[in-house]
């Protein structure tokens, strides 16, 4: 049985939600528990393919902070003690707040599988998954198998860091003095 639960705050486009069932679909079983998890308006912003994949929306409060994550990890827990026990359990979202949950999910000796898009998967997150599928590129849709994934193949696929700032030394690259910014 795979079970695929949807973090709609990080995988919140529809096409990037069809285009997961699809690479899903081409290689596994059928997925017997689809659920959705997220704010009323981001759930109402992918409705169409929800309703079209028969995924079931579960909204959360609206407090100050997010229960999208607690809620989606109380679920798979909960879905973990069930009868027949999941086979794999797919979680969309590259967050790494999942780690723990997958931790204990695979310790049950169920496959865990992250599909994210490659600007929101977290690179602490990656050598927890068995498996992780990467939606939303235009020209090229990157699935890899982590066992084989080295650091020049992660390079390749995740966005670049960001570019380090130029020391506070009050010296340009060249090493005479800046001027001053005025504000």
């Amino acid at each position: 049985m795979i079970v695929f639960l949807i973090d709609v705050e990080n995988l919140s486009v529809p096409a990037w939600i069809e285009e997961a069932f699809q690479k899903l679909e081409q290689s596994r079983e059928s997925i017997a528990v689809r659920r959705a998890y997220g704010s009323a308006d981001t759930l109402k912003r992918v409705a169409p393919v929800l309703l079209a994949r028969a995924i079931r929306p579960f909204a959360n409060l609206s407090l100050s902070k997010s229960t999208t994550d607690v809620a989606l990890a109380v679920d798979a827990m909960e879905l973990s003690c069930l009868t027949p026990v999941p086979t794999t359990v797919v979680i969309g979202s590259g967050d790494a707040d999942y780690v723990p949950l997958v931790v204990r999910l695979r310790e049950r000796g169920i496959r865990m599988v992250c599909v994210s898009e490659p600007a929101k998967l977290s690179p602490e997150a990656l050598p927890w998954y068995d498996e992780v599928i990467l939606v939303g590129q235009d020209q090229l849709i990157a699935e890899l198998s982590l066992p084989s994934v080295g650091p020049d193949a992660m390079h390749k696929l995740l966005p670049a860091a960001p570019a380090k700032a130029a020391p506070a030394s009050g010296r340009n690259k060249a090493g005479r003095s800046a001027a001053p910014v005025k504000g």
